[in-house]
């Protein structure tokens, strides 16, 4: 089983990055890897809950339900702390749904060190 890193810095509905992260998780998670991103800059708005573009963005559901369900599939996400604070997010994390986890560069460097393969998007 290998380890799939990811950084993604695009937030969501401006560009296919965090569409390209989850297809490429899922696929990861199918294959029995194992997948950890990092969210960073304006990466930290994929996770969001509450975002309104559902009725904008032809998706069936928001981007912060499709990284739950990887969460739940055993993906790791973690968002940059120190993006959080400069963007007004809440350090706790209470603007993501469950299991995502707030970190640091400290979190990336040990992603980056750990993964077999790392993605930046």
């Amino acid at each position: 089983m290998a380890i799939l890193g990811i950084l993604c810095t695009t937030g969501p509905y401006q560009f296919q990055n965090i569409d390209t992260v989850i297809e490429i998780t899922k696929s990861a998670l199918k294959k029995n890897h194992e997948v950890q991103i990092f969210l960073l800059m304006d990466g930290i708005y994929n996770p969001k809950m509450d975002q309104k573009a559902k009725e904008v963005y032809l998706k069936k559901k928001p981007v912060d339900e499709f990284l739950k369900e990887l969460i739940d599939k055993g993906a790791k996400i973690v968002c940059c702390g120190i993006s959080l604070i400069t963007r007004g997010l809440d350090i706790n994390g209470s603007d993501y749904p469950e299991g995502v986890i707030i970190g640091g560069l400290e979190e990336l460097a040990e992603i980056i060190e750990n993964s077999d393969k790392f993605i930046s998007l």
